[in-house]
């Protein structure tokens, strides 16, 4: 798998080396004894999961067939058709999802870090989501589960399964449900103060972030004006570094330029050049007062096993484990970097 150039031969979390070897070993004692069980769980959800979309498929083609009998009935009985649908789906998932979060996602979150603690029910809260200023949109649907919580050292982290979204207008009266992020959303909370506030964005969404007027301006008054407005709007200068992979793959705004330097270390840049780079996963990082925000974008659930996919498949167990090491791994480069803190 691509991604195991993230991490190298070695990972180091609280000063604990750990070898890929060392995972498949893990792997072998801890979770391939649960797969066969779990294997013959995904195939008996998966059946059932097609034998229900079946049924609601022809459910609603035998409900266009009698459209004009039915009348008003139409709509309401095409709705319940899609609600059961959806239960039924859920219900056949059920056991299977917990079964592997329990054989699977535990083991694994004890490999990475021994103080960790997974609570499948629970998720990194909306206050905490908009505290971050990552995404320029306030979210209005806001979900999440499998909160995951710890230390390294004395850094407390916490990182949840997180979907955002919001209503967008278009004309007068189109509407369309716009996602305004899916995927990782970690927080963690260190003991000192950050100068200012250091936000880092994929370097392709410099022009959708800030504040419409300062986007505005920028296009009609020149640089300046534009991002003096984005200052305004909470983000920040726009800071110019030294690393071109890095400026090739990124955009950073501070409100202080000195303290954004001393953050974005040249190995933490490295790494996060390098995961962008073979992973191909959109990030985001805020730094703001004394936490740490990062948003990994992904197109599904991490912590959801696939349906229509074999477990017996072992690079799904290698991006999980990737994943997941990169926003620890953030954690101990802030901490072995102590010129950026303030006093207390």
């Amino acid at each position: 798998d691509g991604c195991l150039c993230l991490v190298g031969s070695e990972m180091c979390i609280r000063d604990r080396m750990k070898t890929w070897p060392d995972f498949e070993a893990l792997v072998a004692t801890a979770i391939e004894p649960c797969l066969p069980q779990l294997e013959l769980m995904r195939r008996t959800a998966m059946r059932k999961s097609c034998l229900a979309m079946g049924v609601a498929a022809i459910g609603l083609a035998a409900l266009v067939m009698w459209r004009h009998a039915l009348g008003k009935w139409f709509g309401w009985l095409g709705g319940l058709d899609v609600l059961l649908c959806v239960f039924f789906l859920s219900a056949c998932k059920s056991a299977y999802v917990a079964d592997f979060k329990r054989c699977v996602i535990g083991p694994i979150m004890r490999f990475l870090d021994d103080s960790a603690i997974y609570t499948p029910s629970q998720s990194i809260s909306q206050m905490e989501f908009c505290d971050s200023r990552l995404f320029d949109s306030e979210p209005e649907t806001f979900s999440g589960n499998d909160l995951v919580s710890g230390a390294i050292g004395r850094t407390a982290y916490r990182f949840s399964d997180v979907f955002a979204a919001c209503e967008k207008r278009v004309f007068l009266f189109w509407k369309y449900t716009h996602t305004i992020f899916q995927g990782i959303f970690f927080v963690a909370e260190f003991n000192k103060l950050f100068h200012g506030r250091t936000t880092v964005l994929p370097e392709r969404s410099d022009r959708r972030q800030g504040s419409r007027i300062g986007l505005l301006l920028e296009a009609i008054l020149g640089t300046w004006i534009g991002r003096t407005a984005r200052t305004a709007s909470g983000l920040g200068e726009l800071v110019k570094l030294e690393d071109p992979d890095f400026e090739a793959r990124f955009v950073v705004y501070a409100t202080d330029s000195q303290t954004a330097r001393y953050i974005l270390s040249p190995s933490l840049m490295r790494r996060l050049v390098e995961y962008r780079r073979t992973c191909n996963r959109e990030i985001r990082i805020a730094f703001w007062r004394s936490h740490v925000f990062v948003a990994i974008g992904l197109k599904r659930d991490l912590f959801e096993p696939p349906l229509f996919r074999s477990l017996l498949n072992r690079s799904i167990y290698q991006q999980f484990v990737s994943d997941l090491y990169l926003v620890l791994r953030v954690i101990e480069e802030l901490n072995l970097n102590l010129r950026i803190w303030t006093k207390e």
